[in-house]
């Protein structure tokens, strides 16, 4: 949110809401205000004394309440109007939230105590500033109840700064009563805002005013440019209030006008007055901007620059209009990368304790290996009992089983037992070796199992980026125990993203391909197992990605067909591909079959299958060929 978009947005506000009556003031969220506004019950006199000419009331025919909204969050601070009571959240984004809620800084807490009740009277922004001021009279404090200090009116202040943003309600005379974000000495020594302390605007940089730039200081002001950075660059750091992209627009309008025959200085000149023109008449155009390179952009108006878009700019009536709609999808990109992160959090967690389960079982493996050695000592020890005696502590003798070899062995002896109950011992050690050998390899393949779905699970946790397929997963690892039941709110069952369709199987996605045939993708072990013994039958078609471990992929041929369109074999392999370890490479192989060539040995674990013939094919992993 730039210093133009700010200045449309005041004048938005300016028209609706001045004369305005605001209601109690609520905190949504840490560093989140919103205050409900209504239309003073005294219309005449508020239009008197409180509206300035051509300004016009609420806009609202049945004068119903509308709230202004505002956001000091560092990453992204956002101010709107709107019709709509925030804070409701979408299906989505109700089905989960993640414990240890922030608590609201006390100083916020003041606000409705000053604010309720207060009629807003005049609103105007500060030229070339991220800043809006509210001037505010009356409330629910009236002066005689703080005959200590000495003011008439009350000043709403929204800064709008970046990292910085903030909301602070000061006297007329600039004391602050309170603020959104308390910013005491030891985080900035020039300027606290607590209660108390007087106002001060933040520091101005050392850049030349827009405003105030006349031709011939422009064109002073152009020759000291080297050469050194870019234009937008250069305009950036030398000009108050305009950021990269406004810079960038500057540029590119003069170097337009210089290929018509204009002197460069000249065209910037004039590039340079038809944005500032814009500013002074009001005459914005609220958009977004989706650049390639970020998640989107608040603009006043479209830029003719050449930017590399994701989306068209989309524009809107309103400056509100605009905010309000990057404000949701960043709150849903927000709740995305923090509910992934937190998944990922404890798959980590959990594939740590299963490497650590796997290097354990790998020494128990290399202990039960041993089992013939601890017999062998055991016959040694017997073979030298009658040199023994209890309270030795080792036993150095020939090796007995190696006639050729004239080297002496040391086999460790319990002091505390005799020679015989030596021998026992490691004989106990034997049989115990022995029969925990086969139990040990098999505890062995199913942690290797384990550790192949964990890691493949962080792989599609890190590439997703719907919150349904999150919330999807979030099922899932809490039926497998990675999340505990109570870490997450319940959630309903949610159907896959790519059909509306239901399935009996909740461990299961669903696709449809480009021929209409549906394409079965199972979520984990459980689901690829249910889809080789409970779904597919015998002509349908099975995939799965070679040599990677990877979900089960099934198509179904409901008609029998002899051949599936290859065209959905693509699609299908695709899939099989994406959700796959080897999600990241450029081209996969993918072997396929039909499903009367796919069986389950018997007693095999989850999504082990066997096949007897296949044929394999080369795709990329992808998914944005489905809806």
């Amino acid at each position: 949110m730039d210093s133009f978009f700010v200045k449309a947005l005041g004048l938005e506000l300016k028209s609706k809401i001045t004369g305005a009556r605001v209601g109690r003031p609520w905190l949504e969220e840490p560093f989140q205000i919103i205050l409900p506004l209504t239309p003073s019950p005294s219309e005449g006199r508020a239009d008197r004394h409180t509206r300035a000419p051509g300004d016009r009331p609420l806009p609202s025919p049945s004068g119903g309440r509308v709230y202004l909204y505002c956001s000091c969050n560092p990453a992204f601070p956002i101010l709107y109007l709107t019709s709509k009571r925030p804070g409701a959240r979408s299906k989505e984004e109700k089905r989960w939230e993640l414990a240890g809620r922030k608590h609201h800084d006390q100083a916020g807490a003041l606000f409705p105590k000053y604010l309720t009740g207060a009629l807003i009277a005049e609103i105007r922004v500060v030229d070339m500033e991220r800043i809006l001021i509210f001037r505010l009279h009356g409330g629910s404090l009236r002066q005689q109840d703080f005959a200590e200090d000495d003011y008439s009116c009350l000043d709403l202040v929204f800064e709008l700064m970046g990292r910085n943003a903030n909301v602070i309600l000061t006297t007329d005379q600039g004391k602050i009563l309170a603020a959104l974000r308390s910013v005491p000495a030891h985080k900035n020594r020039y300027r606290q805002i607590l209660p108390g302390y007087m106002y001060c605007f933040p520091p101005k940089p050392a850049k030349e005013d827009p405003l105030s730039l006349t031709e011939e200081s422009f064109l002073r002001l152009l020759e000291t440019y080297d050469g050194a950075i870019p234009w937008p660059n250069f305009l950036h750091q030398k000009i108050a209030g305009l950021d990269l992209l406004l810079a960038g627009e500057i540029a590119a309008r003069a170097e337009s006008k210089a290929t018509t025959g204009l002197s460069l200085e000249k065209a910037f000149w004039i590039a340079f007055l038809e944005i500032m023109d814009i500013y002074r008449q009001g005459s914005f155009s609220p958009a977004i901007l989706y650049p390639e390179d970020g998640t989107g952009r608040l603009i006043s108006f479209p830029l003719r620059q050449q930017i590399k878009r994701r989306l068209p700019d989309q524009v809107f009536s309103t400056a509100s209009e605009a905010a309000r709609q990057l404000e949701k999808i960043w709150h849903q990109m927000s709740a995305v990368q923090t509910l992934r992160s937190y998944l990922g959090q404890k798959v980590r967690l959990a594939l740590d304790k299963a490497r650590a389960r796997h290097l354990a079982l790998e020494d128990d493996l290399c202990r039960a290996e041993q089992a013939e050695q601890y017999r062998k000592q055991a016959d040694l020890i017997m073979a030298y009992a009658h040199q023994l005696r209890k309270g030795m502590d080792q036993l150095n003798a020939r090796d007995l089983f190696d006639p050729q070899s004239e080297a002496f062995i040391t086999i460790p002896l319990d002091p505390r037992l005799t020679p015989i109950q030596n021998a026992q011992s490691y004989y106990k050690k034997y049989t115990k070796a022995k029969r925990s050998k086969d139990i040990v390899r098999q505890r062995l393949e199913e942690a290797q199992r384990e550790l192949t779905s964990l890691s493949l699970w962080l792989s599609r946790l890190e590439a997703e980026e719907s919150l349904t397929a999150l919330l999807e997963y979030a099922d899932t690892l809490r039926e497998e125990g990675i999340i505990q039941p109570d870490e997450l709110t319940p959630q309903a069952d949610c159907g896959p993203r790519a059909s509306s369709a239901r399935l009996p199987f909740k461990d299961i996605r669903r696709y449809v391909s480009v021929d209409g045939l549906d394409i079965l993708v199972g979520k984990n072990d459980r689901g690829n197992d249910t889809l080789i013994s409970k779904i597919a039958r015998k002509d349908d078609l099975w995939l799965h990605a070679q040599d990677a471990a990877g979900s089960h992929v099934l198509v179904r041929n409901p008609q029998r067909l002899s051949q599936i369109p290859y065209s959905t074999i693509l699609q299908a392999a695709s899939l099989a591909a994406y959700f796959s370890k080897a999600r990241n490479d450029t081209k996969v192989a993918v072997a396929y079959a039909f499903k009367k060539y796919v069986t389950k040995p018997k007693g095999a674990k989850p999504g082990l299958v066997v096949m007897s013939q296949k044929t394999t094919i080369l795709v990329s992993p992808e998914i944005k060929n489905f809806p």
